[in-house]
């Protein structure tokens, strides 16, 4: 008769699946907003609350001289914008560092004519005065070009039938992606309402061609209090809404890679609102039937006359925006804030960071840390492989004793717990140093599906983007789990996951657990790994090689 299945290894198997079906669960979208204590919520479809009134002026609002629009061009070593005075909307604003599939470089701001960054006032007659409906005049020249720590200001200025001036100041820099804004005037005849609005609209442009991936990185943010405030459309099609009565810190949009991110100067908000849509997409998409996501971002202002703000449109690189000082860092997407965050954020980023120094290359760096990884993890996979040893050799006097107290449960349990510790078998023992690397293996997925610096960072020969799969066959058709296409190395991880199983654990002569499950994890993380960053399954290849040669090691001198 053949001996049955080790009960403790069926929990650890229990416990690994539960672990990967609750990786799925953190990592898929969650179904409503996380908003804190302190803000008040109110959901609504994102056109009915996210933007000002329809362009409705008495005469007095009317703008008295007609102007000719013009575009202004700003040049910089990080980007050029181009900001037009007819309503003041940026109608590009282009990373020289960063480029898209098609050989340009990337643009953040949406293809059309639709207004960005604009400020509003709401009289008492129910008018919307807005930066947005007027054509604006400068004595700016048509270029401006900065560099070093150069700066420039910018000033625009529009006149109202009664007489009086609005004006808009926009101070730029050499060195940073960001921008001070200042709005004035807008009071006019002294019939404000009170109420003023500073908006970014339209979100940001999409710069990866994988749209659906793009929406599961894509929302809207505000720091309030400290605690993060999260807005997702998902599938959501009239839109969502929160209204957030306790002024934040700053509001944000992201996409995977990228960033606009509001901060009012303190005293001058009194809440916010965030929205969110679905749209049409500017870039190429393989499936399109998927919709972009698109998120407004409003302060409400204390002031109804005017605004002074710090813009930032760029990169979600870490340390740029930790630079601020001012939380701006929180946007990057670095896993659950409380566990997996902290390990990413000042153990695998800085690690990473400081090899790149010495190593040009990030793909080996990856191998680098994976080694040096493997080492420190070393006393842990020594005490796994030491309890799995005296599980297996106790395993002959268990099954006795199963055989023996089969009608008797309680005194089977007393015995077995009595031969565990003669033995001095801890049951989980070999569960539990892997179990303990799980949050580091979340925060890797993290970091190599999220931090900019592996975008576009090619390995060698067919791996050319470490963020992405690694593609050598692209199917005709696409599978549940796995996609569309064929990533080897992903293959190489499985296969290798598969000679641990097979060929590298500690052997007894009796058999532990069934032989469907050597080939279950192996298959199952190939399934899911496929789709994964090849930056990961490159660690997760490399690091499997050296468990088994640190396997091979350890039973040839046991």
């Amino acid at each position: 008769m053949e001996p049955k299945t080790d009960r403790m290894t069926l929990i650890g198997v229990v416990l690994i699946a539960a672990i990967f079906l609750l990786w799925s669960f953190y990592n898929r979208p969650a179904p409503k907003p996380s908003v804190p204590q302190q803000a008040s919520v109110a959901t609504a479809p994102a056109p009915l609350t996210s933007r000002p009134a329809p362009l409705r002026l008495d005469s007095a609002l009317v703008q008295r001289y007609s102007v000719a629009a013009r575009v202004i061009q700003i040049e910089t070593p990080l980007y050029r914008a181009a900001l037009s005075t007819q309503g003041a909307r940026f109608t590009q604003w282009k990373l020289r560092q960063f480029s898209e599939d098609d050989g340009g470089v990337v643009d953040l701001i949406r293809a059309g004519d639709a207004p960005n960054l604009q400020f509003s006032s709401l009289t008492s007659t129910g008018d919307t005065l807005s930066s947005s409906g007027l054509v604006w005049r400068t004595a700016s020249p048509d270029q401006i070009v900065l560099a070093g720590d150069d700066s420039s200001r910018l000033s625009l200025q529009a006149t109202l039938a009664d007489g009086s001036t609005l004006s808009l100041t926009y101070v730029f820099y050499a060195d940073k992606y960001s921008f001070h804004f200042h709005a004035d005037g807008f009071g006019a005849t002294g019939r404000s309402s009170g109420k003023g609005r500073l908006v970014w609209r339209n979100g940001l442009r999409y710069s990866e061609p994988d749209v659906s991936s793009e929406n599961s990185h894509a929302d809207a943010l505000a720091l309030v209090a400290s605690k993060l405030v999260t807005l997702d459309v998902k599938n959501e099609v009239a839109g969502v809404a929160d209204t957030l009565a306790s002024p934040p810190l700053w509001i944000g949009t992201r996409t995977k890679y990228f960033a606009s991110v509001i901060q009012a100067l303190p005293g001058q908000a009194t809440g916010a609102i965030l929205t969110g849509r679905q749209r049409g997409t500017d870039v190429p998409q393989p499936d399109s039937t998927v919709r972009a996501e698109s998120y407004d971002l409003t302060y409400l202002t204390a002031a109804p006359d005017h605004v002074d703000a710090l813009v930032y449109l760029g990169p979600l690189d870490h340390d740029i925006l930790r630079s601020y000082d001012l939380g701006f860092e929180r946007m990057t997407n670095l896993g659950w804030e409380w566990v997996i965050r902290p390990i990413a954020e000042y153990v695998i980023l800085p690690s990473f960071k400081f090899l790149h120094r010495f190593i040009d290359n990030y793909g080996i760096v990856i191998i680098v840390f994976s080694i040096i990884l493997k080492l420190l993890l070393y006393p842990l996979s020594r005490s796994s492989f030491r309890s799995m040893k005296k599980m297996q050799t106790v395993q002959p006097k268990l099954k006795a004793l199963q055989e023996k107290y089969k009608d008797d449960q309680t005194r089977l349990q007393q015995e077995t717990m009595q031969l565990y510790r003669e033995a001095g078998v801890n049951p989980i023992g070999g569960c539990l140093p892997q179990v303990a690397q799980m949050p580091l293996l979340y925060a890797l997925y993290s970091v190599f599906a999220n931090t900019i610096e592996l975008r576009g960072a090619p390995f060698f020969g067919w791996i050319t983007d470490l963020s992405r799969p690694d593609s050598v066959l692209h199917l005709p058709f696409k599978l549940p789990l796995y996609g569309d296409h064929v990533s080897l190395l992903a293959l190489l991880m499985g296969g290798t996951m598969l000679v641990q199983q097979k060929f590298m654990t500690p052997a007894t002569g009796t058999s532990q657990q069934p032989a469907f499950l050597m080939y279950f994890f192996p298959i199952f993380l190939l399934l899911i790994f496929n789709s994964l960053p090849s930056g990961l399954n490159l660690y997760y290849f490399v690091f499997n090689l050296l468990s088994i040669a640190q396997q091979w090691w350890i039973n040839r001198s046991t």
